[in-house]
């Protein structure tokens, strides 16, 4: 009685570990991650007023920096 007690313990603990592993692991890296150098996909996102701007507007142009924050008073 008091080994099978023990090997249901032993059995919970090894499942317990394999969750708290499977969690901590980082998420696996997007297959369409780009490479450094590489060119940037176009895209549109909102600016601070709501208007649309795309990427390929500034394709040929200076540098682009793209700076993302959260919105004061938002959660997240």
């Amino acid at each position: 009685m008091r080994g099978v007690r023990m090997l249901w313990f032993f059995a919970i603990g090894i499942v317990i570990v394999g969750i708290i592993f499977t969690l901590t692991m980082p998420p696996k890296a997007a297959s369409t991650a780009l490479q450094p150098g590489a060119t940037a996909p176009d895209f549109s996102l909102p600016d601070q007023d709501g208007h649309t701007v795309k990427l390929a507007d500034y394709r040929g142009k200076n540098t682009v920096v793209l700076a993302f924050y959260i919105k004061a008073n938002t959660p997240g």
